[in-house]
């Protein structure tokens, strides 16, 4: 079945980017970081969602938008802060917890309720994580438990697990109400201005887009039925320039009408 790869893939993704973040940590701040990183990604999906045709957006939308956008920059901050101060083998498999809490975040904002075979699944994964994180034996049994307690970033990692089962309501809406490259474009669009707003507010200077993420602004932009920019300037500043003409021109009395 293609879910099965596609599951597989998200986790190696998963994995990849989590190493990635680590590496870089080490020569940029959290909040520089994940707001260049998010501001890519979504300017990428954004060119995606203008190749394809950008949707119509539903009433729920917005909201949608705004508590997702602010959950996940919790979430991704927490998670950058652990990784700078956890080990990855000990931070990530704490996200194993997010279906648990999952369960019971679905049953009080959607009303939904897994069935016998969701069930066995999530235990299957949280034990399958639970038995990694006793590194093998080595650790003991409660090896995992224990690093709760002694590890800061294990005890944020948990704690992010919950803020994921929380994102995934508002996320789904987001969805539904445009469609995935659109709807998660702006999402993580909002997240890295989220984060470029926090570091100007502790006064550092963000970075700002790429020349590839300006000019996918000015298509989305212009694709919903506003003027280019560019040539909204250009036209503006010809206008200008006839008119300072016509005041030369006329203080010269070489227009005797105006």
């Amino acid at each position: 079945m293609i879910w099965i790869a596609l599951a597989l893939l998200r986790a190696l993704a998963h994995a990849l980017y989590s190493i990635a973040v680590k590496r870089y940590l080490q020569d940029y701040r959290p909040v520089h970081l994940a707001g260049r990183a998010f501001l890519a990604g979504g300017l990428i999906l954004l060119a995606l969602a203008c190749v394809r045709g950008l949707p119509e957006t539903g009433p729920l939308f917005l909201p949608a938008l705004t508590a997702s956008a602010m959950l996940n920059a919790a979430a991704v901050w927490l998670t950058y802060r652990a990784l700078a101060e956890t080990d990855i083998f000990l931070a990530v498999p704490m996200l194993s917890l997010t279906p648990i809490f999952l369960i019971g975040t679905s049953y009080l904002l959607l009303g939904e309720v897994p069935g016998a075979g969701g069930v066995a699944g999530i235990v299957l994964i949280v034990a399958g994580s639970y038995v990694l994180g006793t590194g093998g034996g080595e650790g003991g049994v409660l090896a995992p438990v224990r690093a709760l307690w002694m590890w800061r970033g294990t005890a944020i990692m948990a704690f992010v697990a919950l803020i994921y089962s929380l994102t995934a309501t508002p996320d789904k809406i987001l969805i539904l109400q445009s469609d995935p490259f659109f709807g998660l474009g702006l999402d993580l669009l909002a997240i890295g201005a989220l984060f470029q707003v926090l570091t100007l507010a502790r006064g550092g200077t963000p970075a700002g887009p790429p020349p590839i993420g300006r000019a996918v602004a000015v298509q989305v932009w212009a694709r919903r039925g506003h003027p280019h920019p560019t040539k909204t300037a250009k036209t503006r500043e010809d206008r200008e320039k006839k008119k300072r003409g016509r005041d030369t021109l006329s203080r010269w009395g070489c227009l005797p009408f105006r």
